[in-house]
């Protein structure tokens, strides 16, 4: 069934269109979010301030080497405002991240339609190779959101047995149902950011392993094409290594500019190769020239023949 549906499947620019629309109102909704956690952070922030002052006002009016009463509450205090703090700037970042998810959603799906429009194995590679890179990256950012769940989930299972040691008289009480209440909230927005990574990378997955070759499944041309790019690769590789190098200075504006001029195998080899091209050419012409030489008699043949290298004299008749 799935066969006979990826024949009559189209995926056309209406298909692209409707998709991002769709994420751009998603990414409008969190953008929404994103603008009220400012006013939060805000007043979270003054929320320290206050709770800190109350700290250090307290410490100072104790005497000198005496511990004031309260102060382990007024710690807690500051430690819950911190808590809420960080909480706002760790929810403002996982919806920054949600929206940049979207746009690695809408541009999979561009690579995808990519590939299904190629006409070439090199267009297919390129869209593949996109799509791999995609996929790598929603790898990593699932590994960051499922370490974000499993330290918030650690965090409130002690908030929770905390809270379960202490009456509701218990001035930390009420400040400890705070704590958990925030990391509630941030463990919901992991959860929430992983879900979106899960789906992004099950979905880029399935199209990476639909449009990777299967091991003894590739077409002859494209085994060739593979081969050919890999043999011109190495041999690039090798035409580039640098033998030696030598030094160079150049003049520009009346300043002097040192550097190092590498010379490749491929310098070599071409120089070789002209040494040998020229040799084999002004051996003609000497041999045409002595052949005209010895046809007239100005020269023997005994003679002419010395004129030359023994590994290539011959005979000039």
């Amino acid at each position: 069934k799935i066969k006979t549906a990826r024949t009559s499947a189209r995926f056309d620019e209406e298909d692209l269109a409707k998709i991002e629309k769709i994420s751009n109102e998603r990414k409008k909704n969190a953008q929404k979010e994103l603008e009220a956690l400012p006013k939060r952070l805000k007043t979270a922030l003054a929320t320290r301030t206050q709770a800190q002052a109350a700290l250090d006002a307290l410490v100072a009016a104790a005497p000198q080497g005496t511990q004031p009463e309260g102060l382990e509450l007024a710690k807690f205090r500051v430690e819950v405002a911190e808590g809420r703090v960080d909480a706002i700037q760790s929810n403002i970042e996982e919806l920054e991240s949600l929206i940049q998810l979207e746009n690695i959603g809408f541009k999979a799906y561009q690579d995808r339609k990519s590939f299904l429009d190629a006409t070439n194995l090199e267009q297919k590679a390129k869209a593949l190779e996109s799509l791999e890179l995609l996929l790598a990256r929603l790898a990593a950012w699932k590994n960051v959101a499922d370490n974000e769940i499993s330290t918030s989930n650690a965090e409130l299972s002690k908030l929770e047995a905390r809270a379960s040691s202490i009456t509701s008289e218990d001035p930390r009480f009420s400040l400890l149902n705070e704590q958990r209440t925030i990391r509630s909230e941030t463990l919901a927005m992991a959860q929430r950011l992983s879900q979106a990574v899960i789906s992004q990378h099950r979905l880029v997955s399935r199209w990476v392993a639909d449009f990777t070759p299967k091991a003894g499944e590739e077409e002859l041309t494209h085994r060739l094409s593979k081969l050919s790019a890999r043999t011109l690769d190495t041999a690039k590789k090798i035409w580039d290594y640098e033998v030696t190098s030598y030094d160079n200075s150049v003049e520009v504006d009346g300043k002097t500019y040192k550097g190092k001029v590498p010379i490749t195998l491929g310098m070599f080899v071409r120089a070789l190769l002209f040494f040998f091209i020229g040799y084999w050419i002004t051996s003609r012409i000497a041999n045409r020239i002595q052949g005209t030489l010895v046809t007239r008699g100005h020269i023997g043949e005994t003679n002419a023949r010395t004129l030359q290298p023994s590994w290539n004299s011959r005979s000039v008749k």
